[in-house]
């Protein structure tokens, strides 16, 4: 799942950490050979990431590093001073720190923040910021500023589910209709959450890998057109960034960090629902070999840049029962369920909140 330089740093780290001389003199070789400075005594967590070796990286002694970090080539991070005494940076879970930045003093960087290339750091930096410039400043700080509210955020979970209480009281009804045109022994491949919806409301066993997470439009295309390839050869790396500008938006603003990986280095899966690559890679790959290859319902959405060729490329998709949910109606395009809630919007809503739209469609979809 990780890169190999990683694994390499991490397996030497590891065994020097402990303190045998041996695993230390190699781990020596190892930081002279790529001109890094990150000392075997540094606490460093599980899931540490590197990148290009880390190379003219120097860090103190005394940085204490949590889980999930990711550090990019010739990064600073000292204590200020040369007292012997003195402290260095904290590093919390789920930071990602780009190039060339320098984290100087006694500061801590918050769970899930983002350290831009050639950043200067020498305060505190909130949990789930993104910090550019010199000195960092935040350009996240909305985000940021509800996460450390906790009247806001009470305010926002109390409506958050007064929705969801309003949306399954609306979809209830059209349950009975889905579990008999769906069937339970169905697999659901869905471009977003919308599978995992289904399945809890049928009362399904999670047999496909589409659950908690979202393609883009055209890898999802991608992963249909090699399907049978992806789910029992393709393998996931994590990758740091979004390749689209909108998916590292939609994370920085998101409730909490999440993986994104690329299967096969060609389609893009944001993992939405989960916290952690090994959570998002082990439920992908146990619930990818629990496919019924030969009972699919492919789901498809107007979503995630999706434009016009994209669903007409979903169309002409070799499987016996595709729905894509459109704003646009294409009467060419057999598999295109148009839903005029929402033409105005000019792609579809949310199938959580508006599960009932997305319900009544689908039955009348199947049922012809």
């Amino acid at each position: 799942m990780t890169n190999k330089k990683t694994a390499l740093f991490n397996s030497l780290y590891k065994r020097a950490h402990k303190g045998s001389k041996f695993w230390r003199i190699l781990y020596s070789l190892y930081s002279h050979y790529f001109g890094c400075d990150i000392p075997a005594s540094t606490v460093i967590g599980e899931g540490f990431e590197i990148f290009h070796s880390a190379h003219g990286s120097v860090i103190s002694p005394r940085t204490i590093i949590g889980r999930n970090v990711s550090l990019r080539q010739n990064t600073t991070i000292g204590a200020k001073g040369f007292s012997g005494a003195e402290k260095a940076p904290v590093i919390e879970d789920y930071v990602t720190i780009g190039p060339n930045v320098c984290m100087i003093e006694d500061i801590t960087i918050g769970k899930g923040t983002t350290i831009d290339a050639s950043t200067v750091v020498v305060k505190n930096v909130d949990p789930g910021a993104t910090v550019v410039g010199n000195p960092a400043k935040n350009i996240n700080k909305a985000g940021g500023y509800i996460r450390r509210n906790l009247i806001i955020r009470w305010i926002l979970d109390v409506r958050k589910k007064i929705y969801n209480k309003r949306a399954d009281k609306l979809r209830a009804p059209f349950i009975p209709d889905v579990i008999k045109v769906v069937g339970k022994d169905t697999t659901i491949i869905s471009s977003n959450c919308f599978a995992g919806r289904i399945m809890q409301d049928v009362g399904m066993e999670y047999n496909s890998p589409t659950v908690g997470l979202y393609f883009w439009a055209e890898d999802y295309v991608e992963f249909l057109s090699h399907l049978e390839h992806y789910l029992t050869k393709g393998k996931i790396e994590f990758v740091e960034h979004s390749k689209y500008t909108l998916g590292n938006q939609r994370r920085e603003n998101w409730s909490h960090w999440y993986p994104i990986g690329v299967l096969d280095h060609k389609v893009e899966i944001h993992f939405l629902h989960y916290h952690t690559e090994e959570e998002a890679a082990e439920k992908w790959y146990r619930r990818a070999a629990r496919v019924n290859i030969n009972n699919l319902l492919i789901i498809g959405m107007e979503q995630n840049l999706c434009t016009e060729q994209c669903i007409r490329d979903f169309d002409q998709l070799p499987f016996e029962r595709k729905i894509f949910f459109s704003s646009k109606d294409i009467p060419e395009c057999q598999s295109c369920a148009y839903l005029p809630e929402f033409a105005v919007k000019g792609e579809v809503g949310d199938p959580y909140l508006k599960g009932d739209i997305f319900y009544k469609k689908l039955i009348d979809s199947l049922s012809e």
